[in-house]
């Protein structure tokens, strides 16, 4: 009868812990996450024209937000209307306006009318070097 009760407990103590580890990753998967990164919103700009508006899911949103996929992913929603000349990660495309975080709206804006432009590429033109005539 001991070996039967302490298998009992034993399988009682395992339900007790499973139900409490689901039932933490829910409320961390389901409340907190979407209550820290829920609704936000991608948004590209060429001046005070809004180009797109993308809404990202939490799980998305915490990456984007911890910068460990901004790039990638802004680079990916802007690429149909622009080639970014600057990191949109860098501290370089915060000062010149290029990419705006508004915790409180919870918006991501990309102005593309704030990139930069790069200087002409220089070309070798090896046709110069000989004279046909």
């Amino acid at each position: 009868m001991d070996n039967e009760q302490l298998l009992i407990s034993l399988a009682y103590d395992f339900i007790k812990f499973l139900v409490a580890y689901f039932c933490s990753r829910l409320l961390y998967e389901g409340v907190y996450k979407r209550l820290r990164y829920g609704n936000w919103d991608l948004i590209v700009r060429r001046g005070d024209e809004e180009l797109a508006r993308r809404k990202m899911g939490h799980n998305l949103a915490e990456k984007v937000r911890d910068k460990n996929e901004l790039s990638v992913y802004v680079k990916g929603v802007v690429s149909p209307f622009a080639t970014l000349n600057v990191d949109i990660a860098s501290e370089r495309a915060e000062e010149i306006g290029l990419i705006n975080i508004n915790d409180d709206l919870r918006e991501i804006v990309v102005d593309i009318a704030k990139n930069p432009q790069l200087p002409p590429k220089k070309t070798f033109n090896l046709f110069r070097l000989f004279k046909f005539s």
